[in-house]
């Protein structure tokens, strides 16, 4: 018997100024896209701490996510704990399920997360063989580099302002549910449960994997043919 295969798919939201993570959820899905198990978190050391507390909420648009995320969870104060007890309990999740490690733009997410580990004296977040996987990449090689892809950004005018298609998270929810008034809420959990979709997406395209970090995106070779103006 083949065993099944599961998937953690993680995201972080965190002060656009200081880089503080303040929410941390993952949403486990197995292949079909089926949820196995999810968990959100508020992180105790930014939400209990004046100082750090005020930080947060001077920043407008961190500040609005915060207060979404806050009316949630605060009341659950399981979902409210120290920063080293969700690394545990995320790490404890990915041995149970044996699962990758799944974000859109990783490389911002684990930097975010190994900093923050690394100010409270530990060297990482993850574990030296949890598998790292950029759905970004993923994104890039199966349904951004499609000539349907473009022609969905070009009709409803989904560009960057250096005038590049875009390519972020809610602009591929759009194309895949076909809803161009889509608005991503920036919340963790949410966030997890779009990208989630995502994933699910590039796995129905049959095509090979790119996991690996995705670095500058618009220099990709694949982007330049499929998307170049």
């Amino acid at each position: 018997m083949t065993r099944k295969k599961y998937y953690m798919i993680l995201d972080t939201e965190t002060t656009s100024n200081a880089k503080m993570v303040y929410d941390i959820a993952y949403t486990i899905i197995d292949r079909k896209g089926n949820i196995i198990e999810q968990a959100n978190y508020l992180v105790k050391e930014i939400i209990e701490h004046p100082f750090l507390l005020g930080i947060l909420q001077r920043d407008k648009f961190s500040a609005r996510k915060y207060r979404e995320t806050y009316a949630t969870l605060y009341n659950e104060k399981k979902m409210v704990l120290p920063f080293l007890t969700v690394r545990q309990n995320i790490r404890r999740a990915i041995r149970k399920y044996n699962c990758p490690v799944i974000a859109y733009n990783m490389e911002f997410d684990y930097t975010a997360l190994t900093d923050m580990a690394k100010d409270l004296g530990k060297k990482s977040f993850f574990t030296n063989n949890t598998q790292i996987w950029d759905l970004q990449t993923m994104a890039l090689h199966t349904l951004c580099d499609s000539c349907l892809y473009s022609v969905f950004c070009d009709k409803h005018k989904l560009f960057t302002d250096s005038g590049n298609r875009k390519c972020s998270a809610e602009s591929i929810y759009c194309y895949i549910t076909n809803n161009p008034r889509f608005k991503e809420a920036h919340t963790a959990l949410a966030d997890t449960e779009i990208e989630a979709e995502i994933f699910i997406a590039c796995v129905k395209r049959h095509k090979k994997m790119h996991t690996e970090f995705c670095g500058q995106i618009f220099r990709h070779p694949i982007w330049k043919k499929r998307c170049k103006k």
